[in-house]
């Protein structure tokens, strides 16, 4: 009996950990245009390391998101390396277009180096979600210590 209490009892403790670590995501939406390879197949592995992120989640749909990745890649004419840009935004109900522009990063990636490529990106999305957390918390934070409406 006792066993049976102590399984049941990790069991939900577990769950309890694994639903608490899920909230601490942010949520981010990559939206991606790739005309090339190269840079459809870098997309690719950005998409499998974010399923695998500490740090973000894949969003449902872009509604649900608060990080937006925009990533554009070309081909070079005579290069088999892709050149690529990302924008980083955060949802922003207050900001003019919905959303606040955060980061830009541009890289050059070859075939080869696609694996690295993907890790320093996906790196990079980690670290701009752990700042836009911690700007979250601090608007919360200030809302909070503000009075409401009518009072002094």
């Amino acid at each position: 009996m006792k066993t049976a209490l102590r399984i049941l009892l990790t069991a939900v403790l577990a769950a309890i950990a694994l639903t608490a670590s899920a909230q601490d995501k942010l949520p981010i939406w990559l939206e991606a245009t790739t005309q090339d390879l190269v840079g459809q197949k870098l997309v690719g592995l950005v998409r499998n390391q974010l399923s695998r992120s500490n740090a973000v989640a894949p969003a449902v749909d872009p509604a649900h998101a608060v990080m937006v990745v925009h990533l554009v890649s070309v081909q070079g004419q005579n290069s088999p390396d892709t050149a690529y840009a990302v924008s980083l935004t955060m949802t922003d109900s207050g900001a003019f277009t919905g959303e606040a522009q955060w980061d830009t990063v541009v890289g050059l990636c070859s075939p080869a180096l696609l694996p690295q490529c993907a890790a320093s990106l996906v790196t990079t999305f980690e670290q701009t979600a752990r700042a836009i957390q911690a700007e979250l918390r601090r608007r919360n934070q200030s809302q909070q210590g503000q009075p409401k409406r009518g009072q002094p």
